[in-house]
């Protein structure tokens, strides 16, 4: 496999379509700096699927788009298309040619092709894994990069060998399976906790289960004894209703009969108002048009004024145009002499401004000459210079050589003389080697002791968190047993204040009042919603007020009228109405006395709370009931005043209620049973404000324990993270321990290896003689070169003095004709602008002569204009006098009308007066039906709301349609005593069950169902997690064993290699921690002929490039990468180097494609294909490409013309 074919589009300086082709072999790409060339390094990384914008030299990804140059505008997307051969299927694919696009957008969106097939960029890298390509890859060398596989850290350097040794996915792999590893216990613990707390709220939920059967049964029960009380009382009040609507149909029809005659007496008292209205029009229209007469008369005579007062301004027009034309005419004679003066004047410029035109041309003429001749000796001159420079160039680079030989010789002398001391220096250093290994493990046994006491120490914190975590479990049981009380709570409030906001329970009509109060101000509320009163009492107001609780209470009789109205024509049924400015209560009646009787708890009024404004209204309602305990007591208080009633009249009018709810008359009319009309409304206010009691006290339950709960749990962070810091402090110490034991194996290979160096030095010392007779012969050849370029650069200096002397004459001859044509511009521009100026002179004058003479024709215009004017005014004057004369006697003849009308008027309004008086006698009769009729209708009213409540009472606590069921059953005769009393025993037992969910059944069915499929979910993770531990330990032996051995064989070439590449010395590789070979990291470890070993850091920047070239080479021997991509990487090589590099280079090119950028000849030399990148246009990189065969037979094209180009690109 290998690269076929690049495509760039919109990539950093590229911002036309570029294609690069790719043969195998060698392939070179060159230019002067900063043409683009590492761009095209950049273009391949990318596609790859490089995701960092430092590594591409950017911020961020969108600057790898083209941004425009001074002839271009940006673009906004970059692409790059990367085609690979792959005829064996290399990659994973059965394609033999597979594209790989990625493109960018300034949006910062991005996309993925595989052969044009969108993909993800997961797909890319994971196509790539473990072939030696990549972004991380031992393929891609970047500009500067060739140095970080030393100077990186041990860690940091394991990448590339893992890449060789192919475990890069078997790593991917372990990584996803320990991220599952991970997530799959955390699900664990999740739903062990979940199925703990589901097993709990099943326990809890059985025994509300049987709460809520019971609860249901129950009500059933009461529900069924409620519909048939309800059905005996609505067949009761249908036929009351029914004998009250026939009394009112008779009332109406009187009221009709009268009405009829109302109607007759309108109608006249109508006709009479029409025709005064008639007389009235037109005595209004007739003194209408006598107020425009007078007004027209005004308007004339102000007119006739007007026209006097022109006229006089008009003869003081003629008299001023008059005195201005004599002006005029003066002034026109003195500019007729002016334009004559000025136009001579011209003449005589114009002639003197031809001759300096004529001295400025031949002036300009000369200079071009001489100017012309300077630039060609100075262009001479130039070329002279540049060969100088060249020249000179080569001099100090013979010169540079020469002195870099002279320092190798002396330096090869001082490496004689330090070899002699290198084998003392061992011995003294073996035996200082010998002493630090006696103190390394002296500090490893005190390590190992403190490591064990950390682990006590880490014991006893865990079994502390583990108290807190037993103490949280039984704090959250508590917590969440009141939450669920909270819940069910609040939900019952939220019910109840929901029924209340939307009226439920109040009959129609009142339902319409409350929810359109708005649009009539003065309501206050219900009698329901402004009473307050103890719980023991609810029963007893509920029967003493009956419907009354839905009485509204309002501010005026006017406001209760206009709701009326409103129900009436609406339709939305009856309301009864408490005005507070027309109601009255009970006075006067001596209820002390009543109080003090056996078995009375007290007046009803005085045992309920309600604000002062509404004394009347509860005065009106219960000013004359008494609440006593039971219906014994009651009978008893009524027999005693009916005894009393007829000498004391203290009973009359006086009703009795129970704590039970039994109402009693005075007369002995006794009621009880179940709750009368209106019952609900109070229990339910009562019942909200019990359960928003109740709701505060849990709410702050909850918060005191949830507060516990955060004690605890802050408790368990902190000595969690105690835990942590001590575990960090283990970690430090095992890895100091790590390090120490790393110190004592390196000590012990040092005494190993300074017994080695010693046998290196002699054959360190004959590589050192070679080396200086070597550098001998070179001194010479380079002496002779200087001693010519010398000679050659004092001619060419000659050359270029005389051109200089030569110059200096013409630019002292250009400068004076210079002075000359500036003194003769000088003088053309004076008499220019003097021309100019006379010119415009000229122009000012002929300007005023014209204005004078439209000046003199106007004033000419005026006076003619004033005489015509005048003649008109006097004309017009005579005409108004005319039309005033008329309109005097019109508007006489007007008023004598206007008096005729108004005494016919007089009389009309005397008999309208009459039959107006006859109509109110007839309507106070209508008015005493009308009161009537209203009694009958308030009547119904009442009856009406009654039926209206006690079928949204059954609406609101059952759900069920009175109505519907009158229709469907018939009322049974009951016992309404014996039925009451079963009602108030099953509400009773309703009552004592307290708060019941209704929906525990439906609740406990779905949590039994979630438990079973928990334990299912829990056992198929435990599954999964042993799975997945076997899968993890699996792949841990496989990537060992791989690892090792490439890990070897590597070894080996390094070692191989570098000896190649220095001509001696040894290069190795160390795992920094032979214990754990998965994440170990791995040193470098060289020693250059004639050095000692020492740290790579010290060695020069050619032995490092050359040593990490021996790494690069070796992990290519072991796993061919198919193709390498080298960014200048042999930059710091001198030419010796440079040789051993290509060598090896070539070497690999018969199993690997390579790309370089380089700068080197002897690198280009050795390529198949060069591509050349310019930059001719600021900003736009091109490229041009040879292969070299090809080029040299049909073009002529060498490498050494291409070098030449690009050293002159570089230079400009």
């Amino acid at each position: 496999m290998y690269f076929k074919k690049l495509e760039v589009f919109g990539f950093k300086s590229f911002p036309e379509r570029t294609k690069l082709v790719f043969e195998p072999g060698i392939t070179a790409i060159v230019g002067p700096n900063g043409c683009g060339k590492t761009n095209v390094a950049d273009a391949i990384r990318w596609v790859l699927g490089e995701q960092s914008a430092l590594a591409l030299r950017g911020s961020r990804m969108e600057d790898v788009i083209f941004n425009g140059s001074v002839g271009r505008k940006p673009l906004g997307i970059a692409e790059v298309s990367l085609t690979l051969s792959n005829p064996e299927n290399f990659l994973p694919l059965e394609y033999s040619e597979v594209t790989i696009t990625r493109r960018v957008f300034r949006s910062g969106e991005s996309e993925y092709f595989i052969n044009r097939t969108p993909c993800r960029l997961r797909d890319i890298k994971e196509l790539f894994m473990d072939t030696g390509i990549g972004t991380e890859a031992y393929s891609l060398i970047g500009q500067g990069k060739i140095d970080l596989v030393l100077s990186s850290k041990p860690d940091d350097r394991r990448y590339l060998f893992e890449e060789v040794a192919g475990i890069t996915r078997y790593k991917e792999r372990k990584r996803t399976a320990l991220r599952k590893l991970e997530a799959t216990e955390q699900n664990l613990i999740r739903v062990s906790d979940i199925v703990s707390e589901v097993k709990r709220q099943i326990g809890s939920l059985k025994r509300q289960v049987r709460k809520a059967e019971r609860y249901q049964e129950t009500f059933e029960g009461l529900k069924e004894l409620e519909i048939k009380s309800a059905l005996a009382e609505w067949s009761r009040m249908k036929e009351e209703e029914a004998l009250s609507l026939e009394e009112a149909k008779r009332v109406k029809d009187e009221r009709e009969k009268l009405s009829a005659n109302l109607s007759e007496g309108d109608s006249r008292l109508e006709e009479l108002r029409i025709k005064l209205l008639d007389l009235e029009k037109v005595l209004m229209e007739r003194q209408e048009k006598s107020k425009e007469l007078t007004a027209i008369i005004n308007q004339t005579e102000s007119h006739v004024l007007l026209l006097r007062e022109r006229r006089e301004g008009l003869s003081r027009d003629k008299k001023r145009a008059g005195g201005e034309l004599g002006n005029i005419e003066e002034k026109l004679s003195q500019l007729q002499k002016e334009i004559k003066e000025k136009e001579a004047e011209l003449s005589r410029l114009s002639q003197e401004r031809e001759e300096r035109e004529a001295k400025v041309e031949e002036g300009k003429k000369s200079l071009d000459e001489i100017s012309r001749s300077i630039e060609k000796e100075e262009r001479e001159t130039e070329e002279n210079k540049a060969t100088v420079v060249e020249i000179v160039s080569r001099e100090a680079k013979v010169k540079n050589n020469l002195a870099g030989l002279k320092v190798t010789l002396e330096n090869l002398s001082a490496r004689k003389r330090r070899l002699k001391v290198v084998e003392e220096q061992g011995r003294i250093e073996k035996e200082k080697v010998e002493e630090r290994v006696k103190v390394l493990s002296t500090s490893l046994e005190e390590k190992r002791a403190l490591l064990e006491e950390m682990k006590r120490e880490q014991a006893k914190l865990q079994d502390r968190i583990a108290a807190f975590h037993s103490q949280l479990s039984v704090l959250r049981d508590k917590l969440n047993s009141q939450r669920d009380e909270l819940v069910a709570s609040s939900s019952r409030l939220d019910f109840l204040q929901d029924l209340k906001r939307r009226f439920e329970g109040y009959q129609a009509g009142v339902k319409a009042v409350l929810q359109n109060r708005e649009r009539f101000p003065g309501v206050r509320g219900t009698v329901a919603d402004l009473i307050d009163f103890p719980a023991e009492l609810e029963m007893a107001l509920e029967a003493a007020l009956g419907g009354s609780v839905q009485n509204i209470v309002i501010e005026t009789a006017g406001a209760a009228e206009e709701f009326i109205i409103y129900l009436r024509e609406e339709r939305k049924g009856r309301a009864t109405f408490l005005p507070l400015d027309s109601l009255r209560g009970y006075e006067n009646f001596p209820m002390e006395s009543v109080v003090r009787w056996e078995g009375v708890v007290g007046t009803a009024f005085n045992l309920v709370k309600f604000d002062p404004v509404y004394k009347e209204v509860f005065s009106c309602l219960l000013g004359r009931t008494v609440v006593v305990e039971d219906l014994g007591k009651a009978k008893s208080i009524v027999q005693s005043l009916q005894e009393k009633s007829s000498s004391s009249g203290i009973g009359s009018s006086l009703d009795l209620v129970t704590l039970k709810g039994e109402l009693i008359s005075w007369r002995g009319v006794v009621s009880g049973g179940s709750k009368v009309k209106g019952g609900g409304l109070l229990r339910r206010d009562r019942k909200i404000e019990e359960l928003r009691g109740k709701t505060e006290s849990l709410k702050k339950a909850v918060s005191k324990m949830e507060a516990e709960e955060k004690v605890v749990l802050e408790d368990i962070e902190k000595l969690s993270r105690e835990l942590e810091i001590l575990e960090g402090k283990r970690r430090r110490q095992e890895l100091e321990k790590a390090g120490l034991e790393n110190d004592y194996s390196s000590v012990e290979e040092e005494k190993i290896r300074k017994e080695r160096e010693i046998s290196l030095l002699q054959s360190e010392l004959r590589e050192v003689e070679d080396d200086e007779e070597r550098a001998g012969k070179e001194k010479e050849e380079l002496s002779k070169e200087l001693e010519e370029l010398e000679q050659r650069n004092e001619v060419v200096q000659e050359r270029i003095i005389f051109l200089q002397q030569l110059i200096e004459k013409e630019k002292d001859r250009q400068a004076e004709l210079s002075r000359e044509f500036t003194q003769y511009r000088v003088e053309l521009a004076s008499w220019e602008e003097k021309e100019r100026s006379e010119r415009s002179n000229l122009s000012r004058l002929k300007e005023s002569f014209k204005e004078c003479i439209e000046a003199q024709s106007s004033r000419f215009a005026e006076i003619e204009e004033a005489d015509r004017r005048r003649v008109e005014i006097d004309k017009e004057e005579e005409e108004k006098e005319k039309v005033l004369k008329e309109l005097f006697e019109k508007r006489d003849l007007l008023a004598g009308e206007i008096e005729k009308d108004a005494g016919e008027r007089r009389k009309i309004i005397s008999t309208v007066n009459e039959v107006e008086k006859e109509l109110k006698d007839r309507r106070s009769r209508l008015g005493e039906i009308q009161d009537k009729i209203h009694s009958l209708d308030l009547h119904n009213s009442q009856l009406e709301m009654k039926m209206e409540g006690l079928k949204n009472r059954l609406s609101s606590e059952y759900q069920v349609s009175l109505e519907a069921l009158f229709q469907e059953r018939k009322a049974e005769k009951i016992d309404e005593e014996t039925v009451s009393l079963k009602i108030a025993e099953l509400r009773a037992r309703l009552e004592t069950m307290g708060p019941v969910n209704l929906v525990a059944i439906d609740e406990n069915k779905e949590l039994e169902e979630r438990y079973n499929f928990l334990i299912e979910q829990l056992e198929d993770l435990i599954q999964a997690k042993e799975s997945l531990q076997k899968v993890i330990a699996k792949i841990n032996r496989t990537t060992r064993s791989l690892f090792m051995e490439s890990f070897e064989q590597v070894r080996e070439h390094f070692n191989t290699l570098f000896r190649t590449l220095f001509g001696g010395g040894r290069a190795d590789l160390a795992l920094v921690d032979e214990s754990d070979i998965l994440e170990s990291g791995i040193d470098v470890i060289a020693q250059p002929p004639g050095k000692k070993l020492q740290s790579i850091s010290l060695l020069s920047g050619g032995e490092r490039a050359l040593t990490a070239i021996a790494l690069l080479f070796a992990l290519f021997r072991v796993k061919p990468s198919p193709f390498c991509l080298l960014d200048e990487i042999d930059a710091p090589l001198d030419e010796s180097n440079i040789n051993r590099f290509n060598g090896l280079l070539q070497e690999f090119t018969s199993q690997s494609q390579f790309i370089i950028i380089t700068h080197n000849k002897r690198t280009i030399a050795m390529a198949n294909v060069m591509y050349g990148v310019t930059m001719e246009e600021s900003g736009v990189s091109k490229l041009v490409s040879v292969r070299f065969q090809e080029g040299e037979k049909d073009k002529g094209v060498t490498k050494d013309a291409l070098l030449d180009k690009e050293r002159k690109e570089a230079n400009v």
